[in-house]
């Protein structure tokens, strides 16, 4: 089979048992990869409504289809689960060269399930795999356990995904780390790895894998390189990465601000400016860094000189999401504070987006006075307080004291200490990406419904759909949550869209795997993988009305100034739109039988929802 290994690993911790089986051709054709592929055997293996810390609990390390065939922006390696904060689906991505490390290795998934006794770690070279003692790197950082893999299997350059000791804690917002900053966070990730006693997978290997048409994938590559020379996102990226736009998502109403309660009035952007790139990377940059097969290079290396009050000298530059949520989320304007913040999460395994944007709801209710002094360790979380920013990290990264409870998340915080419902700001209990719904108002839709809450960067209308008349018939909607799903599933970084379109996607993966996808069965391919990845909540127990957004999120009531004063994103007409437009429920949103049926290749979720009763 062209473009894969064809080999799928199962390792149970419980039994120290390690199996393999065979890609099957038709399974690849129905779910090609990603989180798709990783959503059809956590469904066929793990039982529903399993403990999701339990021996039951089944998470997977999933490949895109054309991570590691040469192809532009294929990078994405995917961690599949069951979250811990939403009791649902859940599926987040890592970038950097972890993918092709782990397809080298030989394997296109490793699905991991059980719970070890001791901690261990998985070792894969040229294929073979064998499990490893951990306990001696219980405990450590992220770096101090490279160092100590490297040392202990002799390899100069290592290939690991990590877990930090957040994830040991089971904390919430736990992370899992490659490449010593890349990280697949969002929902628990880490805290599943964590709860196993899994600490990392290394991979060694050299295999390739055959493509169906090499020439084609030259000839795509030439005009992807051609168009990211001319595509303004494109430059704008590799020049100044993500964070190149803050100021102008400030001014324009997308950038958090108090928690999603505050406007660019209480955060003049000449405050902001000391802190843009265009001034720190002058200062700090020391080169680019880019993922696997990446025309734009987006990302950089820091070093911070002596400038750090903090004792931080080389780091990488913090990401937007991560700028908003620790910036203007906390009102904080000293940049070396925020490069702290970026750190710690990097060392400890913690999601900035949920870290940042907990604390801005701790800080909110420290305001109101929800929260104490007393319920913080004494700590005063006031707005802008470099000090308290620093003092509550620490507690949530070393698990002590309030930290106990803030690792596990705004929503799931909000229950432990009993108070502060009315400061959250969260899509079925996650902290969402740092883009306001009530400027980018497709969002609103995208953050309540989409199988996965609270992404920015899943598919349908997101960020482009502005209007205030939420007439869209939905099919657009649906389209460009198929899409997505093929982008995601093919392995390609969502950032190629600004210099390719999802059609040349579609040109990619056939010139990979040889499957011949038209128009139409593209289409159905990235449907039926958001199908697959709802029905999964729904096996779960969880139906429409468990999928909320706070009313803050979407105007209600609708802020009383600045750019998005009066704005609102209506996310249940969108979501009627979309669901309509899915072939799913009004009330219900689960799959109508018909639209299973017509999507093909969901035979196993039709016995489940409708069959075995």
């Amino acid at each position: 089979m062209k473009g894969y290994t064809g080999r799928i690993l199962f390792v149970d911790l419980t039994n120290k048992e390690i199996c393999e089986e065979a890609l099957e051709e038709q399974t690849a054709r129905w779910f090609l990869g990603g989180p798709g592929l990783g959503a059809y055997y956590i469904f066929r293996d793990m039982p529903g409504k399993a403990d999701v810390f339990g021996p039951e609990s089944v998470v997977g390390f999933v490949n895109g289809a054309c991570v590691g065939t040469g192809a532009c922006y294929a990078n994405r390696l995917y961690v599949c689960s069951k979250s811990p904060v939403t009791g649902g689906w859940n599926d987040c991505n890592l970038g950097g060269l972890l993918g092709t490390e782990m397809k080298k290795a030989g394997f296109d998934a490793i699905f991991v399930r059980g719970i070890s006794e001791t901690p261990v770690y998985i070792h894969i070279k040229e294929g073979k795999v064998s499990l490893k003692d951990a306990s001696e790197i219980w405990g450590k950082t992220i770096s101090e356990t490279e160092k100590y893999l490297s040392e202990q299997l002799e390899i100069k350059n290592l290939h690991a995904v990590i877990i930090g000791p957040a994830g040991e804690n089971l904390s919430y917002m736990s992370a899992i780390i490659g490449d010593g900053h890349r990280a697949a966070a969002r929902g628990g990730s880490g805290a599943v790895i964590g709860s196993k006693k899994l600490k990392a997978i290394v991979f060694e290997g050299d295999a390739q894998v055959d493509v169906f048409d090499q020439q084609k994938i030259g000839d795509l590559n030439k005009i992807a390189g051609a168009m990211a020379k001319e595509s303004p996102f494109a430059k704008g990226f590799s020049a100044l990465g993500t964070n190149g736009g803050f100021s102008q998502l400030l001014l324009s109403g997308s950038a958090n601000v108090k928690n999603w309660a505050g406007s660019e009035l209480d955060y003049p952007v000449d405050e902001l400016e000391p802190m843009t790139i265009a001034v720190t990377d002058p200062q700090y940059k020391v080169r680019k860094y880019s993922c696997r097969n990446c025309l734009i290079q987006c990302g950089a290396f820091y070093d911070l000189k002596d400038d750090s009050p903090y004792g931080i000298k080389d780091t990488t530059r913090p990401e937007y999401e991560t700028y908003s949520s620790f910036a203007t989320a906390l009102m904080c304007k000293d940049k070396h504070t925020i490069y702290y913040a970026n750190q710690m999460c990097n060392e400890y395994g913690l999601d900035t987006i949920s870290c940042g944007t907990t604390i801005a709801w701790a800080m909110e209710c420290y305001e109101k006075g929800y929260l104490t002094k007393e319920d913080l360790d004494g700590i005063e979380l006031e707005w802008g307080s470099d000090k308290a920013i620093k003092d509550i990290i620490d507690k949530i990264c070393l698990n002590e004291g309030c930290g106990q409870i803030l690792k596990l998340g705004t929503w799931h915080a909000c229950k432990a200490f009993g108070k502060g419902d009315e400061c959250m700001a969260l899509a079925g209990k996650m902290e969402i990406g740092q883009h306001d719904p009530r400027r980018e108002v497709g969002n609103g839709r995208v953050y309540a419904y989409d199988p996965t809450p609270g992404r920015h960067m899943r598919g349908g209308l997101g960020g482009r759909y502005r209007e205030q008349t939420f007439n869209e018939p939905g099919f657009s909607d649906v389209y460009g949550a198929a899409m997505n799903e093929n982008t995601q599933n093919g392995g390609f970084c969502l950032f190629g869209n600004a210099a390719v379109p999802p059609t040349q996607f579609m040109e990619y993966i056939n010139a990979v795997t040889g499957f011949g996808y038209d128009a139409q069965s593209y289409y159905f391919l990235g449907v039926r993988s958001w199908l697959m990845r709802q029905a999964f909540n729904i096996r779960e127990g969880q139906r429409r009305k468990d999928w909320t957004i706070s009313g803050r999120l979407v105007g209600k009531p609708p802020m009383s100034e600045g750019v998005n004063k009066g704005r609102i994103s209506n996310a249940k007409k969108m979501g009627d739109n979309f669901f309509n437009a899915m072939g799913c429920n009004l009330k219900t949103g689960v799959p109508t039988m018909g639209m299973l049926q017509l999507t093909g290749g969901l035979d196993m979720v039709i016995r489940d929802l409708y069959e075995e009763k």
